[in-house]
């Protein structure tokens, strides 16, 4: 390949790999899910089922 043209590929390179990263920085935060009950609720609710297996219970 001619010195140009490997300047050239480098150069586009480099400037996709900018873009891509400033397209990046202009998103908004990701939002971050929270468990639907806490590790005390789960126990609880767990306990609940065990002792009441013949209810219904909504969580």
């Amino acid at each position: 390949m001619d010195e140009t043209k490997i300047g050239m590929l480098i150069l586009l390179v480099v400037g996709l790999g900018l873009l891509k990263a400033l397209a990046g920085l202009n998103t908004a935060p990701k939002p971050v899910s929270k468990p639907f009950l806490t590790k005390r609720e789960a126990a609880m609710l767990i306990a609940l089922e065990r002792a009441l297996s013949h209810c219904r219970i909504h969580a």
